[in-house]
């Protein structure tokens, strides 16, 4: 990317463990040390950088580029200075990864040491719900491989009468 030496990516694949604040603190820090540090808040669906940063304004253009917001001695782009405070963002597939790919070839960087990519969670797609079974009872495919076929679960030797238990203890009777 022109204007940008390091890049450091910060992501996990869950929710809520604390990626923002890790990759803002880290950003703050590279800056205090005397590099010059960027920020993009990958998090399209919940752009937390602004609100952690104190950031209220709206991105301007220099005609040809996106130029980002500063604080703090960082340049920050995030989809929370493209929307309104309470408005909901509902974009997906094409235009998501459109908006994300702006943040990164349409921006003015002006000479990056590091750019720190608070990364969004993995969104999952949601499981199937199971579907109820002869008893009523919801489970799913795990559930009936852990509970065996009927309730019971065939032994070593395939003996599905007794289980290897039953049969160490009659065989130590005899």
């Amino acid at each position: 990317m022109p204007g940008v030496k390091n890049v450091i990516a910060v992501g996990a694949g869950k929710g809520g463990v604390g990626k923002t604040t890790v990759a803002v603190n880290l950003a703050i820090a590279l800056a205090k040390c005397g590099s010059s540090v960027g920020i993009i808040d990958g998090d399209i669906y919940g752009p937390n950088v602004p609100i952690m940063l104190g950031l209220k304004t709206q991105l301007a253009t220099d005609g040809q580029k996106i130029v980002p917001a500063e604080k703090y001695g960082l340049q920050v782009i995030s989809m929370g200075f493209l929307t309104s405070d309470d408005a909901p963002i509902i974009w997906r597939g094409p235009m998501l990864h459109g908006a994300l790919q702006q943040f990164f070839r349409e921006v003015r960087w002006v000479d990056l040491d590091y750019l720190v990519i608070d990364h969004a969670a993995r969104h999952r797609r949601r499981r199937a719900q199971p579907q109820p079974d002869r008893s009523g009872r919801r489970r799913d495919r795990r559930h009936h491989a852990a509970a065996g076929v009927a309730g019971r679960q065939p032994a070593r030797g395939g003996d599905v009468s007794r289980s290897s238990t039953s049969r160490r203890s009659a065989s130590s009777r005899t």
